[in-house]
């Protein structure tokens, strides 16, 4: 899993090693990784449905190539971190959560 302030989300195959879900070089909108105020009982929230289609890592073209995703059960890893330098008070803030779910392949179409 990749290390900065804010929110990670990282998948992991059944191997246990970091799968692409996401096109790496997909165009994405440049936002400075820096401090927002979130509400007391405030929400951020996304959402992303897996099609079982994973991305070959490190591919120098674009699109990336794509692969079917293996059978088996993938962990998801979300997680949180605000560095010392932007907490009010004198320590930084990590949190994270996991939770799996298991793929079967696609599913059957009929004829």
């Amino acid at each position: 899993m990749r290390v900065w302030n804010g929110i990670q989300i990282t998948v992991l195959g059944p191997d246990g090693n970091e799968v692409l879900v996401l096109d790496p070089r997909r165009p994405v909108p440049l936002c400075v990784d820096g401090p927002s105020a979130l509400e007391p009982g405030g929400v951020l929230e996304d959402g992303l449905a897996f099609n079982g289609t994973l991305y070959v890592p490190n591919s120098p073209t674009y699109p990336t190539p794509t692969y079917p995703a293996p059978t088996g059960t993938y962990t998801i890893v979300a997680g949180f971190r605000c560095s010392k330098q932007w907490m009010s008070q004198d320590g930084a803030v990590s949190l994270e959560r996991r939770t799996t779910f298991d793929w079967d392949g696609p599913p059957i179409k009929s004829p």
